[in-house]
């Protein structure tokens, strides 16, 4: 079963305040999103992710400048660290964790 929890304007904040963590910024009538989405449950066993649904959180949707999706924002204890635009296979993303788990 899948460990992604969805986060909101207002509980993202908290989501991501200690450790390394990714939001990922879809729509559910997107498929990239879609497909995305089915590489990152497995992640979520040992990764901190959570989905952001960019047509029910705009305020956090433009405050991160989403401008085409899915999006993947990794955050390092409350501060952006790394982003990626578009579809990703698991080994971009699984590098992107170990290079900001390692620092």
């Amino acid at each position: 079963m899948s460990k992604i929890q969805s986060v909101t304007d207002s509980t993202a904040v908290e989501f991501v305040k200690e450790g390394v963590s990714l939001l990922d910024f879809y729509a559910p009538w997107c498929p990239p999103c879609n497909a995305l989405t089915k590489i990152l449950e497995p992640m979520s066993e040992n990764h901190k992710i959570a989905k952001v649904n960019v047509d029910e959180c705009s305020e956090l949707a433009e405050e991160y400048k989403i401008e085409a999706i899915p999006v993947l924002i990794f955050f390092k204890d409350g501060n952006v660290a790394k982003r990626m635009v578009g579809l990703k296979s698991k080994a971009e993303i699984e590098a992107a964790f170990s290079e900001l788990e390692k620092v």
